[in-house]
């Protein structure tokens, strides 16, 4: 006899039952924009982690000191460097 809920039976067999449903009420196209806007990444996806990894010399924001520097680091976007190493 089969048992509906948390727990079910078959047999002598126990078999517990694990939902991870999420329910999101908003529109598809508002959930589609919130996820894919990188600023939204972190309060949904702790792992991500954004590198700007092709940088030209001349962008002001590989000088630690600069404004567009400092920006960056306020999104939490850090600039590669060489030799640099991702682990994924």
């Amino acid at each position: 006899m089969m048992q509906h809920g948390p727990t079910s039976y078959a047999g002598d067999h126990m078999f517990f039952v694990r939902r991870h449903d999420t329910l999101i009420d908003a529109p598809p196209e508002a959930v589609f924009d919130y996820v894919c806007n990188p600023h939204s990444w972190p309060e949904w996806l702790p792992a991500s982690h954004k590198i700007l990894i092709h940088v030209n010399n001349t962008n002001p924001i590989l000088d630690e000191d600069s404004p567009e520097r400092a920006e960056l680091s306020r999104a939490g976007i850090e600039v590669a460097y060489d030799g640099m190493e991702v682990k994924l």
